[in-house]
């Protein structure tokens, strides 16, 4: 990027100074050369204004306005165009110190960086249990979000069974995992074989017999408008009850799952957020019963 010239060892620094002059160093920056021109052309040029308006759009696009270090970015950018360098970069000085110090700054920091690291450290698992793998999964709802999920499930390499009130509902489920990785294939980020073996994973049903075969199972019923996600299981399980809908799959399931879900602490609950393929977020919500084997097992199929 020409930011740096040469890196040299402490020792070596007059020598390559001279050199460098002599090889025809300046000490005049390219941009305060008398007659210098912006490469793009002046913000209120021609080229400038079919670029800015048009990143601005996209910026909004991308980021709903939500990222303040990408906004910063453009300002500089606009903004340091129109004045001389040392000014410029007076101007970038103190929109990276607001970035720095703002709240969305921090708690990136945080998610991405601190909780990250501890997350890979095992920190928040139960170092008494042993590692857990869940060969197959059942998801109660197989709506938006339950096939979401069954879908990244799947894509992980885990086989899934989308169950649901009907088998339209059930196949509607896996329909929308296929629309998934077809809008991939179209954009070449996935081939036809992806799809097969994929999709090969998933089945749907409405019978709630196959629940006795699962190692884990997610309730994600639609709860109004949106379904979360609340998770349940037999060996380790996630739960968000919101509604007697909830209540209902319970009791649906409880006969095929021997009476797993009396066992309080095999509930925990594991918030997806949606879109699930796009968003690497998941949250792991601990209840006042929950044991040290469904924290775990939470947390290794999630990982």
């Amino acid at each position: 990027m020409k930011l740096v010239d040469a890196v040299v060892p402490a020792g070596d620094l007059i020598k390559a100074q001279r050199t460098w002059i002599k090889g025809g160093g300046k000490a005049v920056a390219p941009w305060d050369e008398k007659g210098f021109k912006l490469p793009g052309g002046p913000v209120f040029s021609k080229a400038g204004m079919m670029m800015f308006p048009a990143g601005n759009a996209i910026f909004r696009r991308e980021t709903y306005d939500n990222y303040p270090a990408a906004r910063a970015i453009m300002q500089c950018v606009y903004e340091g165009l129109q004045l001389p360098i040392d000014a410029a970069l007076a101007v970038e000085s103190r929109y990276f110190t607001q970035i720095l110090r703002s709240k969305e700054a921090a708690a990136m920091i945080r998610s991405l960086f601190l909780s990250m690291q501890e997350l890979k450290q095992g920190r928040a698992r139960p170092q008494n249990v042993p590692p857990t793998k869940v060969k197959k999964l059942a998801i109660i709802g197989a709506g938006f979000m339950g096939a979401s999920v069954g879908y990244v499930s799947a894509r992980a390499g885990i086989e899934v069974v989308l169950i649901d009130r009907d088998q339209e509902s059930a196949d509607k489920g896996k329909g929308h995992a296929k629309a998934v990785i077809d809008d991939l294939i179209k954009k070449g980020r996935a081939r036809e074989g992806d799809r097969d073996a994929i999709l090969s994973r998933i089945s749907a049903t409405a019978d709630y017999n196959v629940l006795k075969d699962c190692d884990l199972i997610i309730e994600a019923g639609v709860r109004g408008s949106q379904g979360q996600g609340g998770n349940l299981c037999q060996g380790a399980a996630a739960l968000e009850i919101r509604s007697d809908l909830c209540l209902q799959h319970f009791d649906a399931a409880d006969q095929f799952a021997g009476g797993e879900f009396k066992d309080q602490s095999k509930f925990i609950g594991i918030h997806f957020f949606s879109p699930v393929e796009k968003m690497m977020l998941v949250e792991i919500i601990v209840g006042k019963n929950t044991g040290d084997v469904a924290l775990a097992t939470a947390l290794d199929t999630c990982a």
